[in-house]
């Protein structure tokens, strides 16, 4: 009866997370990278994406609650938003901007 009730818990634990916001900034590769989607003539540019330039500070007030997928320029200074796979909205909170959804 123990071993059963752990199981539900576990069970309701994984479903739970399945639905919780996350945000995730993805591994740059040689085709799929900040350049990509946001220099003059890159490769992903009529993909279905946002460029933002960051306030300093920016990156450090990402709340948990956040949820999006996207990648940093190298500088540090700039991030794409990418779509997800299921065209959920993005969403992004912190300190400086609250709540945002874009």
């Amino acid at each position: 009866m123990k071993l059963q009730a752990a199981l539900v818990a576990a069970s309701v634990a994984i479903f739970a997370a399945g639905d919780a916001a996350a945000y995730i900034w993805l591994q740059d590769t040689a085709t799929d990278n900040f350049n990509a989607y946001c220099k003059r003539g890159g490769a992903k540019v009529n993909s279905k994406y946002g460029c933002f330039i960051a306030y300093p500070g920016f990156f450090g007030e990402i709340g948990e609650d956040s949820d999006f997928q996207g990648y940093q320029s190298h500088d540090g200074k700039a991030f794409v938003l990418v779509s997800k796979p299921n065209l959920k909205p993005a969403i992004i909170r912190t300190a400086s901007w609250g709540d945002t959804a874009l």
